[in-house]
């Protein structure tokens, strides 16, 4: 059984084209108070996440301690630097590198902490031999979570 068409469509030469519908009136509602509470949290909330790093708080370190195992080393003696390397007990990665006076450097070293660990304990030793009197320095560099450095001298005596 045929469908009935309700409407009549023109078309072919001759045929003057339709007129187009107007646009259908706008019904656009100012936001009412609790969107533009909504909107406010939602820009704060925003702005807080971007000012902290992904994944929560970072590793910060708060000071370093050098302590050396003698104030003056003799002939053909071995110095240990002790570094104590605080932090603010967050888990992430120490990198450092020792530096000594003779230009000797460790390269660059990690030390992987975990959250709570409020101290990072670093060592290095220095075997000094031969005639000679010297004041040597042992430097720590830390360079990551952000740039810091402690150094410690001791005396070397070696008569001739």
């Amino acid at each position: 059984m045929p469908v009935p068409l309700t409407e009549t469509v023109r078309f072919g030469p001759g045929v003057s084209p339709l007129p187009p519908a107007p646009p259908a009136p706008s019904r656009r509602r100012r936001p009412g108070p609790g969107a533009l509470v909504l909107g406010a949290v939602a820009a704060l909330v925003v702005l807080y996440l971007a000012g902290r790093p992904l994944g929560g708080h970072t590793l910060a370190v708060e000071g370093i301690t050098l302590t050396r195992s003698t104030a003056v080393l003799r002939c053909d003696e071995t110095v240990r630097v002790r570094a104590a390397v605080r932090t603010n007990g967050e888990a992430g990665i120490l990198r450092y590198r020792w530096h000594r006076s003779d230009g000797t450097s460790s390269g660059v070293l990690e030390e992987r902490l975990v959250e709570g660990r409020r101290t990072a304990l670093l060592e290095t030793t220095w075997s000094i031999s031969g005639p000679g009197t010297l004041t040597p320095e042992v430097r720590l560099e830390v360079s990551d979570p952000e740039p810091d450095t402690a150094a410690v001298s001791f005396s070397y005596s070696c008569p001739a």
